[in-house]
């Protein structure tokens, strides 16, 4: 299992005032915030953030009732220098990807919730990924299994 590849990958929780999503990029909720699961974005945009999920459309609770709540990935094999970087640089550089996909020019700076960062967060499931699992899964001692991101996915 060492020689397969995972990057790091940032988990940054971002809190907006529901007035900072500019309606004409995001899909906005009436009074503010934004409404759906999330938007991955694609490698070609030139963005470092892997995707965001709107967390409080989904769990209303975990927000204030003026607060959108943006839970972003960031890092990936496409971006591994952002495994050395900083939380608060991080932070910037996610609400930067924000501004240009989905905030107004003018919103405020975020409250930063949380900067989680997992050292081998994504899996790559290159050529030869199934044999290694099952090579390694036939060595394990009766009763013993194994999971995990690396064996099957990472959600």
């Amino acid at each position: 299992l060492e020689g397969i590849k995972a990057p790091a990958v940032h988990a940054v929780s971002l809190a907006y005032p529901k007035t900072a999503f500019d309606e004409e990029v995001a899909c906005v909720e009436e009074g503010g915030g934004v409404k759906g699961f999330g938007v991955l974005v694609p490698r070609g945009e030139e963005i470092g953030t892997l995707g965001f999920q709107f967390i409080n459309s989904m769990f209303p609770e975990r927000a204030p009732r003026d607060e959108s709540l943006l839970l972003a990935y960031y890092g990936g094999a496409q971006n591994p220098e952002a495994a050395s970087l900083t939380a608060a640089e991080v932070s910037e550089r996610v609400h930067g990807d924000a501004l240009r996909m989905l905030l107004k020019k003018d919103a405020p700076e975020p409250r930063v919730l949380s900067v989680r960062t997992w050292p081998a967060g994504i899996p790559q499931y290159n050529v030869g990924h199934a044999a290694a699992i099952k090579a390694s899964r036939e060595a394990l001692p009766p009763g013993l299994v194994l999971g995990g991101s690396m064996t099957g996915g990472v959600a």
